[in-house]
């Protein structure tokens, strides 16, 4: 966890995840059959779920570095085969720049 996620910090060291509930809510409006892009994937806990309900792929970006390789261990350490996930990010803020370019990994 990252100093400025308190917010999250004590379900994850409790063992549960903070938002179940939305991925609950999420769950009957994602088609089974389609791919999912997962824009800010973190260290993997909505990635679980989205390839759970779905046969399709999902694609999840991670700019952060950290965050990035704790989202491929979490992959790799749950077998998850529909995901391929990359650090690349975008944003139109001129005080933080454009990322654009970034390392790809093929999938898990």
């Amino acid at each position: 966890m990252m100093a400025n996620e308190a917010y999250i910090r004590q379900p994850f060291d409790d063992g549960s995840y903070w938002d179940e509930e939305t991925l609950r809510l999420l769950q009957p409006y994602i088609d089974p059959g389609r791919n999912i892009l997962e824009v800010g994937a973190h260290c993997g806990t909505s990635t679980l779920a989205y390839c759970r309900y779905t046969r399709g792929k999902v694609y999840a970006f991670e700019p952060q570095k950290r965050q990035f390789e704790l989202l491929r261990m979490n992959l790799e350490a749950n077998g998850v085969r529909n995901a391929s996930i990359y650090t690349r990010g975008r944003t139109s803020h001129p005080s933080f720049g454009a990322k654009g370019a970034g390392a790809r990994s093929s999938g898990c």
